[in-house]
């Protein structure tokens, strides 16, 4: 189906979408045009009947609300980190958070119910997270094994080794790994795993990928698991909850040069869409995505500043170090509002990595020279 076609499904429309208030884009090509948030006695029979269901019994499964709702939060989460990493030309030992992808078992034969884990042992996990190898956001999902052991896919935005991740989360389910131990005999059991990045350039749709896949062996043949688990499913930092997607409204300048774009690509296929009388939701294609550069440009902008809104404690962090090789006092530096509101303006990403460093060397060879 051609853009053309979909566009057109609101009868209200007069051939474009300026008819909508407000335009939402999501780095997976997907963009929602709508007038105001979607009233659910509105909403289709399918959404209807999965609200009606709230309070009944649980499936074990997410909802299609939640897979929606954890869907938007890596995106824009993973999205945010992708431009810190590609300000530091994806190079590990330059970034400052990098995402990782790890994946905890127990060792042996579960024994405690799945609420005793979480609470005992996940939330453990999390804090020697924070503490060891200062991770400040992270999800994880709950999965059940096929052979009905709980285990924990999780994010961090932190590397840690895969030594030290392995012995820190032994050292909490050792209930578990010495009930392996009497088993086998061995004393250092395989229970964590961490997935390889093919690339780094598409860490959002992999993190997505990861986070809500469906595993086919913990499910039967229906596609139900194999057992449900019990409490919570998912969770994650709260600070992930408050980065934001990219959302133009129709009085910016800006949308009229996306929508002549989009004018543009009418001859390419929509891979998906739904609409109603107040929306309008695609997915385009890969090669009619490509071709919207001003939208590119505002999502890059947009994550860029959600990054420092998510990590503002870190605007200075790359600035520190460049100062502390200069020899240069950092406290006194900050002590002078001018020097210090210099420094605001190239960290705060006006410049490539590159660019930066370089401006804020020469920056603090001046202060040294001046005797700062």
């Amino acid at each position: 189906m051609s853009l053309a076609d979909v566009r057109f499904y609101n009868t209200n429309n007069t051939g474009t979408f300026l008819n909508y208030a407000y335009m939402r884009a999501l780095p997976d090509r997907t963009l929602c045009f709508y007038t105001n948030r979607v009233n659910k006695t509105e909403r289709n029979q399918e959404q209807r009947e999965a609200l009606n269901r709230k309070g009944k019994e649980y499936t074990g499964n997410m909802s299609r609300a939640t897979r929606s709702r954890v869907n938007k939060i890596l995106l824009n989460w993973m999205s945010a980190i992708e431009e810190h990493m590609q300000e530091r030309q994806y190079k590990r030992a330059r970034c400052e958070f990098y995402p990782v992808f790890v994946t905890l078992t127990l060792s042996e034969k579960q024994f405690h119910d799945d609420n005793w884990i979480k609470r005992n042992y996940l939330n453990r996990f999390i804090i020697e997270a924070k503490r060891k190898w200062k991770v400040e956001n992270y999800f994880w999902r709950a999965e059940p094994q096929k052979n009905g052991n709980i285990h924990f896919h999780c994010i961090l935005d932190k590397y840690i080794p895969r030594e030290e991740l392995t012995r820190t989360w032994n050292s909490i389910q050792k209930e578990y790994v010495t009930a392996y131990q009497q088993r086998t005999g061995k004393t250092d059991p395989p229970s964590t795993q961490v997935e390889k990045i093919r690339s780094l350039k598409r860490v959002s749709l992999y993190a997505c990928k990861y986070a809500l896949k469906g595993a086919t062996w913990s499910t039967d043949e229906q596609g139900a698991p194999i057992r449900k688990i019990e409490g919570r499913i998912w969770g994650c930092s709260a600070a992930l909850k408050a980065v934001k997607a990219l959302v133009i409204p129709v009085t910016d300048p800006e949308r009229d040069l996306i929508e002549a774009e989009l004018k543009r690509i009418d001859f390419y296929t929509v891979q998906k869409w739904d609409a109603d009388e107040g929306y309008l939701w695609l997915q385009l294609a890969p090669e009619a995505w490509d071709k919207l550069k001003n939208l590119h440009a505002m999502l890059k902008d947009h994550y860029r500043e959600q990054f420092k809104n998510l990590y503002k404690d870190h605007l200075f962090d790359d600035v520190t170090a460049v100062l502390q090789m200069q020899r240069v006092n950092l406290e006194e530096l900050r002590e002078q509002v001018s020097i210090y509101e210099r420094i605001y303006k190239y960290s705060a990403g006006e410049y490539g990595y590159k660019q930066r460093t370089q401006k804020i060397s020469q920056l603090a060879r001046h202060f040294a020279a001046a005797g700062y």
